[in-house]
């Protein structure tokens, strides 16, 4: 049995085996890292995110199924609806990654968008980050996008609502223009109206003037009709004392009649007595008694008594009948008077109501004046309404214009067109440099490990004891080279990635390959055990320092201070430039970087191979 085994040691088949894991050991680290994960955004379709529709919806309709709807047909994610009731329990036990929960308010709140009470609707993201938390962040990077179509969406139903709405403006204005149009027909009316009235208020002041002029007239004469009545109260109280003295000289003129022919001396007293009464009467009728008295009185004496008497009498009947007509004149005299008075007190109120009319009249003219300028003003500022709206609705109609298609604009009003500098495709491609890089420092020490440390020395030449050590070391060198083709050539091949310049990228690959095997040969030949250690440390440093994932920016200041000393900086940055895109500068200064080191340490390398050897030669 320890036949076989020493044969299977010694054998060719095993010495192939071996040489092929150390060839292909930076293969295996970075095609299997970077094949699983060349494109994990481009395979989320198996990835399952549950949907908790719990909108109640408005009149039949639900924009929260809408929502659903939509989710479910993307295939970015695997969407499910899920009960309300199971889906905490479903979060938590790992079924799904992520929930969305549209709220119960969901329609009601985008229907009320528009309005000035308006309320902020929430949509609940709730990741499972405790199952996988890249999963939540890739997940997150899915739902923002969908945000940015919902409020895209809500954006152009809201702004085609009040685009409608103002559409409707120019109708209402044009309402008000026919509106405008009766008022400056109104105007004119009332203008072409009011001269019109104008006139006759002219008119009506002039003829109050005439008329207080004329009740003037008519008040002065009732003045004077009045003084007259005074006289005529006057005449009536002499009439009455008339009468009354007539029935006493009728009296006097019966015992007159009967005594006549029995005394002159009598008559003599009666032309007394007459004398006495005529002193309140009329001094031409007084007059005329007078002279009649004495006549009669020398009449008396020459003539018949009984004849005068007859002659005397019969003309008292007379007066008496005269004295009862001017007694009947007399009482339609005192209406006359009593209604002299009372024209005299109206032609006085209708005199004082005739001034007021006067006043209110001239009042009224001024006013009427300031009324024109008024109505003027009124008439000029209905055309220039009638001008401003129209203009307006113009004006309105020009800009509600430049509304056709807001909505539309307004649901993606900025569009972010990448111009990227250095595109990448795949996700891989842009680890794909820090993995060959960690692929060919572990490459290297792997091959170290396993050929310099050999313990059965079957690979002489590459062993620890190796007698020729600068030979050793080309071999070394010549082995860097068939990894750095084997990586390149079989990533490519397997992951088919493009390369900006096929020598540039192969160049690179062996290149990196070489300086990294010189770096771990002398740390392991130079210090042994404790330079093994130094590789592993400085590994880790470079996973985490160099820059491969995150920006170098966002590590720890510690990190940062040693990024510009670690070679894995400057190999990421060259093989970049023969997987994205080529900047001469850039080429030129990390290659010139990589290069130096490698020189540097070959040379470091070769140096104390020869001291080795001396040293050799001197201890045989």
């Amino acid at each position: 049995m320890s036949e076989i085994k020493e044969k299977i040691k010694s054998s060719t088949i095993l010495k192939v085996i071996i040489w092929a894991v150390v060839i292909l050991i930076p293969l295996f680290y970075s095609f299997f890292y970077l094949k699983a994960f060349w494109d994990p955004y481009g395979n989320l379709g198996d990835v399952k995110v549950g949907i908790v529709n719990l909108d109640e919806g408005v009149d039949g309709q639900s924009k929260g199924e809408e929502l659903k709807n939509k989710l479910l047909e993307k295939d970015t994610l695997k969407f499910e609806s899920v009960n309300p009731e199971d889906s905490n329990t479903l979060l938590a036990n790992g079924e799904y990654y992520a929930l969305i929960t549209i709220p119960k308010d969901f329609t009601k709140d985008l229907k009320n968008a528009e309005n000035e009470n308006r309320k902020v609707t929430t949509i609940t993201y709730s990741p499972n980050k405790k199952s996988n938390y890249l999963a939540s962040q890739i997940i997150n990077s899915g739902v923002k996008t969908i945000e940015k179509e919902l409020r895209a969406e809500i954006s152009q139903t809201v702004v085609g609502t009040l685009t409608d709405k103002l559409n409707e403006i120019p109708e209402k204005m044009q309402e008000i223009s026919n509106g405008v149009v009766q008022i400056e027909e109104g105007t004119n009316t009332l203008a072409s109206s009011y001269k019109q009235f104008d006139n006759g208020v002219d008119s009506a002041y002039e003829a109050s003037m005439a008329l207080d002029s004329g009740i003037s007239q008519v008040y002065a004469g009732t003045q004077a009709l009045a003084q007259g009545a005074d006289s005529v109260d006057t005449l009536i109280s002499s009439v009455n004392t008339l009468a009354t003295n007539y029935s006493k000289l009728n009296s006097g003129l019966e015992q007159y009649v009967a005594g006549v022919n029995a005394s002159n001396t009598q008559v003599t007293s009666l032309v007394t007595d007459l004398l006495t009464y005529a002193q309140t009467s009329d001094q031409t009728k007084l007059q005329s008694a007078i002279t009649k008295a004495n006549a009669l009185a020398q009449a008396s004496q020459k003539t018949d008594t009984k004849a005068i008497g007859n002659t005397l009498a019969s003309s008292s009947k007379q007066i008496n009948t005269g004295i009862q007509t001017l007694n009947t004149k007399v009482a339609s005299l005192n209406k006359v008077t009593a209604g002299a008075k009372t024209l005299n007190s109206g032609v006085a109120k209708l005199k004082a109501g005739s001034a007021e009319l006067s006043k209110g009249l001239e009042t009224l003219s001024v006013s009427s004046k300031q009324v024109k300028d008024g109505v003027n003003k009124l008439n000029n500022g209905a055309n220039e309404l009638k001008v401003g709206v129209d203009n307006g609705i113009a004006d309105i109609k020009d800009q509600l214009v430049k509304l056709d298609g807001l909505d539309e604009y307004t649901a993606n009003p900025v569009e972010f067109e990448e111009k990227a500098y250095g595109e990448i495709d795949a996700y891989g491609v842009g680890f794909a440099p820090y993995f060959m890089s960690l692929s060919l420092w572990v490459g290297a020490l792997m091959a170290f490990v396993v050929l310099y440390y050999d313990q059965e020395n079957r690979f002489k030449l590459f062993g620890k004891n190796a007698k020729r050590k600068i030979l050793r070391t080309a071999l070394y060198g010549g082995l860097a080279v068939a990894q750095g083709l084997a990586l390149g050539f079989l990533l490519k091949l397997g992951l088919g990635f493009n390369v900006t310049n096929i020598w540039l990228y192969y160049g690179t690959c062996i290149l990196v390959a070489v300086l990294f095997l010189n770096i771990i040969e002398f740390l392991i030949v130079t210090f042994g055990d404790i330079g093994k250690f130094a590789a592993l440390i400085i590994l880790i440093l470079q996973l985490a320092a160099t820059g491969g994932t995150f920006p170098i920016e966002t590590v720890p200041q510690g990190f940062q201070k040693i990024y510009n000393f670690l070679p894995m900086t400057y190999t990421i940055k060259l093989i970049k430039e023969s997987l994205v895109c080529i900047d001469g500068n850039l080429l030129l200064r990390n290659f010139i970087i990589v290069f130096v080191m490698a020189v540097v340490f070959i040379l470091i390398n070769g140096i104390n191979d020869v001291i080795r050897k001396s040293k050799q030669n001197i201890e045989n």
